[in-house]
């Protein structure tokens, strides 16, 4: 005997639904029980719905078309359904009974689900939406207050239109002309009673059409609050072209085009190696880095967290020079004293990644990392770097919550608690707590989250061989390595392939037999030099001189928004222009502004 519980197996079919009888009323006479007899099992006895008995009808007919010996037995198996019920419905005229209830019921709950609920003001709504959606375009904001100003605005409007419209039509019936037949013909009808006032944050058209984030309104067009996750002057969308055409020149000087001399080409990561490619950026780090939140009771309006010194420990905690950025001066120092060290480790070239702060793109800046550090400088293209770099890829957000875990953990004793409280640490001993929490952050940041797979999500680590191509997906920019194959296959050689080239055969089946360069030649003039390479020393460009030969001179490039000036800026143009690198008279010997110029590049 089967027991029916509440609840059916996992493995019924369609997990139907059940509804469990009310236990008959127990009467206060022995004939009242005896007269129930016929009731027991009551608590335990179930209907079901006629959608899930024509699924056990289903499940019958498959084990009978089977072949099966006992469909029933093994159709109460399977759905955990009684054999005598399936027996029952499997009865032609039940059966019949049950098909016309089960679709009855299903066209019930598909006319429910079609059913369009529209607002009091449906048209003022639409064209609200309309300039919300143009609006969200341009990445313009749309708060609470815009909705209900700009809602208002259109019904006034629409009511104008409409009482106008009724004048010229009551004024052309009482000129004789004939009355319009059709709706169509007719003016829309004026809502005089539509007065709109503003309530908080949302207008109020006496059915309040437009409100809250759980308003009818917002649910049918399905908006929702969403903090701000983009403050660039683009959208990703806007900014893809300029990722692919940086992906692209970055593709090329890992094979080599253009290169100084004769590089040593890999087969598969080409002129830079994993180890060999470095990114530097620059982020705050508080003293204070978690503390942010804690449990605490339902409904308290104040959650109060004790910090040492208040809340000035969370910007900073000690300042490294005058400046609030990384100017001229720090940047030139962190390459002698932090990176150089580092670059003598590590055998060959390497290539400097980084965006375009004004200390990193100065000629002695470059020149440093050049002739001290055998680096290769190169520059992310601008106003993209939270898609292009890897230190923004997770990397230091994940540094910072692991400080905060280390304070966290450096606060559990008590002695520590008490001097944290008491504000009795000293400036020196945070700074050596910071110094502490700091380092061991690090080995569990590269212990754990790898920089290797920052580096491949940006596409940092291109291989000239696109065997990890896949791996390249900006945050948030869907198909790109789909995008970037396409332009990538456009890639042409700019010079002939040289003796030793590392050129696969998937390189050459994906890229269309493209050919890798691996000596200097010519790039095109439209290509945006993203590095500041010398092709010669000053030996080679006297003993070109001495022949009669020229160095053809490289593209100094400016990124865009900054100021190229001859000669240091004056207080004007420091004025007006935020940013600028002075640029030799040389590389504007074809400029036709005398004083200063503004631009991308200059051949």
């Amino acid at each position: 005997m089967v027991d029916l519980t509440p609840v059916l197996s996992a493995g019924a079919v369609g997990n139907p639904a059940v509804t469990t009888r009310k236990p008959a009323r127990a009467s206060a006479t022995r004939d009242s029980e005896d007269s129930n007899i016929g009731r027991r099992g009551a608590a335990k006895r179930k209907s079901y719905e006629s959608v899930t008995k024509v699924e056990v009808l289903e499940v019958y007919d498959r084990h009978v078309s089977s072949g099966s010996k006992c469909p029933l037995e093994d159709a109460g198996t399977e759905t955990g359904v009684h054999l005598s019920l399936i027996s029952k419905w499997a009865n032609p005229k039940t059966r019949q009974e049950i098909y016309v209830r089960a679709g009855d019921t299903k066209q019930k709950h598909l006319r429910k689900k079609a059913r369009k609920f529209t607002g009091l003001y449906a048209d003022m709504e639409e064209e609200l939406y309309t300039e919300f959606c143009d609006r969200r375009a341009r990445g313009r904001r749309c708060g609470p207050l815009w909705l209900s100003v700009r809602g208002r605005s259109i019904l006034k409007e629409q009511n104008k239109k409409a009482k106008a419209a009724q004048q010229r039509f009551d004024a052309a019936a009482a000129s004789g002309y004939e009355k319009p037949t059709s709706e169509a013909e007719a003016p829309a009808a004026v809502d005089s009673s539509a007065a709109v006032e503003i309530d908080g944050a949302c207008y109020v058209c006496r059915s309040a059409t437009w409100g809250p984030e759980k308003h009818p309104a917002n649910t049918r067009f399905k908006l929702v609050s969403r903090k701000r996750t983009n403050c660039k002057s683009k959208s990703k969308e806007n900014r893809v072209p300029g990722l692919l055409k940086w992906h692209s020149d970055y593709f090329k000087m890992l094979r080599g085009d253009n290169a100084p001399g004769s590089p040593k080409i890999h087969e598969k990561w080409g002129r830079f190696g994993p180890k060999q490619r470095v990114n530097v950026d620059q982020t705050p780090l508080g003293f204070i880095s978690g503390l942010q939140d804690t449990y605490e009771h339902k409904g308290t309006n104040e959650v109060w967290i004790s910090t040492p010194n208040g809340s000035s420990l969370e910007k900073r905690q000690c300042t490294l020079q005058p400046k609030a950025w990384a100017d001229r001066d720090f940047c030139v120092e962190w390459a002698k004293r932090t990176y150089a060290p580092w670059a003598k480790g590590v055998a060959g070239e390497k290539v400097l990644l980084m965006d375009n702060l004004d200390g990193q793109l100065t000629k002695e800046f470059r020149d440093f990392l050049k002739k001290a550090a055998d680096t290769l400088p190169w520059y992310f293209l601008p106003q993209c770097t939270d898609l292009l770099q890897p230190v923004d890829r997770h990397v230091a957000k994940m540094l910072k919550l692991l400080v905060a875990a280390e304070q966290e953990s450096w606060l559990e004793d008590d002695a520590n608690l008490d001097k944290w409280e008491s504000g009795l640490l000293t400036a020196s001993e945070r700074r050596i707590l910071l110094t502490w929490w700091s380092g061991e952050a690090l080995e569990k940041l590269w212990g754990k989250h790898s920089a290797q797979k920052a580096f491949d999500g940006t596409g940092s680590n291109l291989t000239i061989d696109l065997s990890d191509l896949d791996r390249v997906k900006p945050q948030n920019v869907s198909n790109y390595a789909e995008m970037l194959l396409k332009a990538l296959k456009g890639v042409h050689a700019v010079s002939s392939v040289g003796e030793g080239s590392a050129v696969s055969g998937r390189d050459e089946a994906v890229l269309e037999n493209v050919p890798a360069a691996r000596g200097g030649g010519e790039s095109s003039g439209d290509d945006m030099d993203y590095g500041a390479e010398d092709a010669l020393d000053s030996d080679d460009e006297t003993a070109l001189h001495d022949a009669g030969l020229e160095e053809p001179a490289q593209p100094y490039w400016i990124p865009e928004g900054m100021c190229a000036v001859l000669e240091p800026p004056t207080q004007e143009v420091r004025e007006k222009h935020h940013s600028f690198q002075v640029v030799p008279e040389a590389q504007l010997a074809e400029a036709k502004d005398g004083s200063w110029l503004t631009f991308e590049h200059v051949n």
